[in-house]
């Protein structure tokens, strides 16, 4: 067996000069003169600010606490692009404002409490510290997020999560997932991502791409648990991974335990719908 194994480790310390000659020739060959491809870069800052606020109710002789907070990944900077329009469209997801400071946004929305309907004059809602930690204490939330799904030099793809319990029968999380065109400095929405008069033709391939994710075919979609008399419409567009994904939240097309729905799409399937500009951002797929 040492025999074997010497003789072996001799053939692969001769081997080794060749194999690095023979790489250094094709290198040379591949490239010219042996030089490094190229790089492309551009960078991209942000800031990722977070706060939160407590409030302690009173209704009905009842108390329960609230916790509102929120995190967001603010762009700063994204190479060259203009992403006035970036940033106001998470102000208005998150938020529900227009054309302010963020940090003002952010303070905004932690000072409104007018989800919370109050029932009678006697009922109060007042700052607190924090949630008492105590399992027979009601514990409220109220809660909104922006983060990064993707960036390249073409698109930002970023998912805002807002997710409540105010006491009601469950929870409730609704997420808006966006593509941002760092070119045309635009949010991709339907209307400029597909050809007009496409969505009869867009809802069949929608269609068939669920029934692949759920393993069933197209007709048996109310099998596998969807609502088919609501999958009527595609849902909010966004691109990851080089596919379209149509999203749904709760509710939009299936029970809530079943939670929100994303149908992903591959570019071939969409060539025919897509808009010039669309096209030629994920090209790469056809």
């Amino acid at each position: 067996m040492k025999k074997i194994l010497s003789a072996a480790a001799t053939l692969a310390a001769a081997a080794i000069p060749m194999f690095l000659a023979s790489c250094g020739q094709q290198a040379d060959s591949a490239s010219g003169k042996g030089k490094a491809e190229a790089i492309s870069e551009f960078s991209v800052d942000q800031t990722v600010k977070s706060a939160e606020k407590y409030y302690v109710l009173t209704f009905g002789g009842d108390t329960a606490y609230l916790q509102k907070a929120t995190i967001i990944h603010w762009p700063d900077k994204i190479g060259d692009a203009d992403i006035a329009a970036l940033r106001d469209t998470l102000l208005s997801y998150c938020y529900g404002a227009k054309a302010m400071p963020v940090n003002d946004a952010i303070s905004a929305y932690l000072d409104d409490t007018s989800e919370l309907c109050l029932a009678s004059e006697e009922d109060s809602i007042a700052p607190a510290d924090s949630v008492p930690a105590s399992d027979h204490v009601r514990s409220w939330y109220d809660n909104v997020s922006a983060t990064v799904l993707e960036i390249n030099s073409e698109t930002a793809t970023y998912e805002v999560t807002s997710s409540s319990y105010l006491g009601g029968a469950h929870p409730m999380t609704v997420t808006t997932p966006f593509t941002y065109d760092l070119a045309a400095g635009r949010v991709m929405t339907l209307e400029n991502m597909f050809e007009p008069g496409s969505t009869d033709s867009l809802m069949t391939v929608i269609k068939t791409a669920l029934a692949r994710q759920l393993n069933v075919r197209p007709d048996q979609l109310a099998r596998a648990g969807i609502s088919t008399d609501q999958l009527t419409a595609p849902g909010q567009p966004y691109i990851m991974g080089g596919s379209v994904i149509f999203h749904y939240n709760p509710y939009d097309i299936a029970p809530y335990a079943m939670g929100s729905v994303d149908v992903t799409v591959y570019p071939y399937e969409l060539q025919d719908l897509l808009s010039p500009g669309a096209k030629a951002i994920i090209n790469h797929g056809f």
